[in-house]
């Protein structure tokens, strides 16, 4: 027996002992077609409800709830269980009963139900519903077309102040209403995801998850439904599975103290994620016998994430970090907070819609193809492990994209209002998976994107291969000075490093293996990629990723990634990246001169100062670099120095080619790339 504090409805009543009105519905529950009778009683201005059933009807006990006071329990009894066995339950007064929430066929029809009703493609009925606390659907927010669409337009004008935040939020709220549909076409995994929510304390991130994260409340009073991170496992996964058909909000997940809550934290957070993920729990709940089916997505809101990349992979990272220091953000989440039903007139105005087209044939094949079309078509994410399922969860926000997209044309939204949409979605669906992506290659990933930034923006200057005059002593074939890095250069390419150290009568040069050769001087890369990180990073901003800790050890990570080359060193592995190589800084001067009448004058010198300098050599055939190998196509060789009157050494020295040679040629010894 189930009793439920409550008040009783008055409609239909009739009087029983002189003094108390009653009302009876007959349950029936859909899983097994077991009946109970809801008897809701009321005496002066005292409500009582009780459901009890058809076989306790035949025993007295569940008058044991009901405070009686003067009256005969054994008339009341008796005169109860005449009034039932008189009954002929009409249609509106029998109430179906379902174990779950979310869609379903009841009486076959497909319906969505929730905790105290359901929704039709007619619109709502209180005849069914689950029971099941925590997705409470308001009925006034069931509106007509009309009145509807000028909802989503209110709700949209404020989402357009930030679509990269909630729009995410939406499709969030639309995947988790259809997932059910996609079971019955045969994808059981398909868009089941959760979201993580990032940002510091005091971000906005969970009146950002109450205000537009789910789309149902707790109750009545339109309390959000939220469990909080500290709450007991067993409570937490039965909330999980009482919310099919919507987003399960899990707050604020923290940094720990205690070594024991650290883990019960950790353990719930990886129940969610695996759960939502396959369509079932995944593990038995207190009271049931075997895992039970969901259908749901789940919003995740923390300031410290500690996953593992498998969990990674199982969701899709939203940060919102320094939401509410933006005036119009705070402004728009204020009227969103005042208008909390707006987002559940869309979602119910999407259900029901989404209810008109499940049994169409047409519309079944058109999502199938256009899944297989994701499915076939280009990948966008690569070189990390788990880039197919973010491939696929891509694919999930995308789907949810076309269909939200098609309910709002059949809502006769206007082409203009449609075309911003799906600008905004595709804006924020690429910020979405970008700061996943990141977080799945970690720190990788951010030198990739910082590397691939890089080379579309820095300059480069082709190396000439200019010859030595045929009365040249010193037995080159090419001017070595020309192989200098000039001082504001970024990057230097030789397009052939075993050309051009080629002597006079040699026919082929078979030392060296490279080419061609892209080098920078190791300062002004590290400068560079510390510069570009921090862009990516505020970008797509990672709370678990800072820019000063890839710093760190960014010569490691350009290494294990075989973006730059390293000298083999027989004390490790790593070997050393940088080794020295000729930079040259043209300087003028004034200097003084005895002209040839002997008259002293000062004129103007150009003098090339020569510096060895740590230089890092580039993986040329890296695919990174392959937008800069494509910039050097067409370029033309460039001539340096000229005009100079003088090669020196910091020293001041004459500095002759050899010398340039001989270095040139050490930089290049004993050159691999990283291996395992």
């Amino acid at each position: 027996m189930n009793y439920l504090d409550k008040k009783c409805e008055k409609n239909n009543s009739f009087c029983v002992c002189g003094g108390v009105f009653v009302t009876i519905h007959k349950i029936v529950r859909v899983e097994n077609n077991l009946v109970e009778y809801r008897i809701a009683l009321q005496r002066g201005d005292v409500d009582y409800c009780v459901r009890v059933s058809e076989n306790d009807l035949y025993s007295t006990k569940f008058l044991r709830h009901i405070p009686l006071g003067d009256i005969n329990e054994c008339d009341f009894y008796k005169q109860i269980r005449q009034q039932v066995a008189d009954m002929r339950f009409t249609k509106n007064d029998i109430r179906y009963r379902t174990d779950r929430n979310g869609l379903q066929k009841i009486n076959e029809q497909w319906m969505f139900v929730f905790s105290n009703g359901a929704l039709c493609d007619a619109g709502f009925t209180s005849t069914i519903y689950s029971g099941l606390e925590g997705c409470y659907i308001p009925p006034e927010a069931i509106l007509d077309s009309g009145e509807e669409k000028g909802t989503i337009k209110n709700l949209f004008q404020e989402f357009n102040h930030n679509s990269k935040v909630f729009y995410p939020l939406l499709l969030l709220n639309v995947m988790a209403i259809t997932n059910g549909y996609f079971r019955v076409l045969g994808e059981k995994q398909f868009m089941k995801i959760t979201f993580w929510l990032a940002g510091a304390s005091g971000s906005g991130k969970t009146e950002l998850a109450k205000a537009v994260g789910t789309y149902v409340f707790a109750d009545s009073d339109l309390n959000c439904n939220y469990v909080a991170a500290t709450a007991r496992r067993n409570y937490v996964l039965g909330n999980l599975t009482q919310s099919s058909g919507s987003v399960f909000l899990f707050d604020d997940v923290k940094q720990e103290p205690v070594r024991e809550r650290k883990h019960s934290v950790k353990n719930k957070i990886d129940d969610i994620l695996r759960s939502v993920f396959s369509g079932r729990m995944t593990d038995v709940i207190t009271g049931k016998s075997t895992p039970q089916l969901i259908d749901a997505c789940a919003l995740i809101t923390g300031e410290f994430m500690q996953t593992e990349e498998s969990q990674n992979a199982r969701l899709l990272y939203l940060n919102v970090d320094g939401f509410l220091k933006n005036e119009k953000n705070s402004e728009t989440l204020r009227i969103l907070q005042q208008n909390p039903l707006w987002i559940t007139t869309v979602c119910c105005g999407y259900i029901r819609w989404l209810l008109t087209k499940i049994d169409d044939g047409e519309f079944r094949s058109f999502l199938k193809e256009r899944l297989g079309a994701m499915r076939c078509g280009k990948k966008r994410y690569a070189d990390i492990n788990n880039a197919a399922r973010l491939n696929e969860n891509r694919y999930m926000v995308e789907m949810a994209c076309i269909l939200l997209e098609r309910y709002l044309r059949e809502r006769d939204l206007t082409e203009e209002f449609i075309g911003r949409f799906n600008r905004a979605s595709e804006l924020s669906i690429e910020s979405l998976c970008s700061n996943t992506f990141a977080l799945l290659g970690g720190e990788q990933l951010i030198v990739q994107k910082a590397v691939s930034d890089l080379v579309r923006k820095c300059s480069i200057r082709k190396a000439r291969f200019q010859n030595n005059s045929e009365y040249s002593d010193c037995g080159f074939k090419y001017r070595q000075d020309y192989f200098m890095i000039q001082s504001d250069d970024d990057i230097l390419f030789i397009d052939d490093y075993e050309e051009s150290l080629v002597k006079n009568g040699q026919g082929q040069h078979d030392q060296y293996e490279i080419r061609p050769c892209l080098i920078i001087r190791e300062e002004k890369l590290m400068n560079l990629l510390k510069e570009s990180i921090r862009e990516v990073l505020q970008e797509y901003p990672i709370t678990c990723i800072s820019a000063d800790e890839i710093v760190s050890h960014l010569p490691r990570l350009l290494k294990k990634m075989q973006l730059i080359y390293k000298q083999r060193r027989s004390d490790g592995n790593w070997g050393r990246t940088a080794v020295k190589y000729p930079v040259c800084e043209v300087q003028e001067k004034w200097t003084g001169k005895y002209r040839c009448d002997y008259m002293y004058e000062k004129v103007m010198e150009s003098e090339c100062i020569v510096d060895y300098k740590p230089t890092v050599q580039l993986n040329a055939g890296h695919p990174y670099f392959d937008i800069l190998m494509e910039r050097l196509e067409d370029a033309e060789s460039e001539k340096i120095l000229p005009d100079v009157d003088a090669v020196c050494n910091v020293g001041g020295e004459k500095l002759v080619e050899t010398e340039i040679y001989k270095l040139r040629k050490a930089f290049m010894n004993s050159k691999t790339l990283y291996r395992e």
